[in-house]
């Protein structure tokens, strides 16, 4: 993705092409190690499939700088993540006519058997670690709730151990960050509204 003020977080994901997304992903990772980051985590490709398993081969490959373009470029070691995982319905794009169902930014699931088999779809396509939603902006008013329970929280982190692959979350709320915590997820991202306990 690029800056919001460039074009929306749902025209990227909805109107731009796979071609025009790996193009620019191409030239964030060479400004990324310019800028002084030599390795990164990509958690969640927002709509754009598995392109971030795509560009991880590609630099270990040394296909983006050799073969793209004339000279080679410096650019990060990746550590991704593919799709992020999310609660059914609660991620986006959404459209404003609840009939009208809009690819999603992520994967959804709704139960502890599809965490499982997701993790799993996730790791099958090159995963280096599994990232969940603990929590997200479920209220009209945008404030944010937890999402999974503890026991999807804890099917994720049981999965993904099985293939040696840690599990971050996207938490925010005292309630998404304790579930997280509790199931045993890596790291918390973001955790704006964490308590001392």
């Amino acid at each position: 993705l690029h800056p919001y003020n460039e074009r929306s977080w749902d025209d990227q994901v909805l109107k731009e092409s796979a071609a025009d997304r790996r193009s620019m992903a191409i030239e964030n990772a060479e400004k990324t190690l310019i800028a002084g980051f030599t390795t990164v985590r990509d958690l969640g490709t927002e709509g754009a499939l598995y392109d971030d398993v795509w560009l991880k081969e590609s630099i270990q490959k040394e296909l983006v700088s050799d073969t793209w373009i004339a000279l080679p470029i410096p650019v990060p070691r990746m550590i991704v993540a593919t799709r992020a995982i999310v609660l059914t319905g609660t991620y986006g794009p959404k459209s404003d006519d609840p009939a009208v169902k809009l690819p999603q930014a992520a994967a959804e699931v709704a139960t502890v058997d599809e965490m499982i088999k997701e993790v799993k779809t996730e790791i099958a396509n090159g995963a280096d670690l599994i990232k969940v939603y603990a929590d997200y902006r479920l209220t009209k008013n945008g404030e944010a709730q937890p999402t999974f329970s503890q026991e999807m929280l804890e099917a994720a982190v049981r999965t993904a151990k099985d293939s040696s692959r840690p599990v971050v979350a996207h938490a925010t709320t005292p309630e998404g960050i304790r579930r997280a915590v509790m199931a045993g997820i890596s790291t918390i991202e973001h955790g704006d509204n964490g308590t001392e306990e």
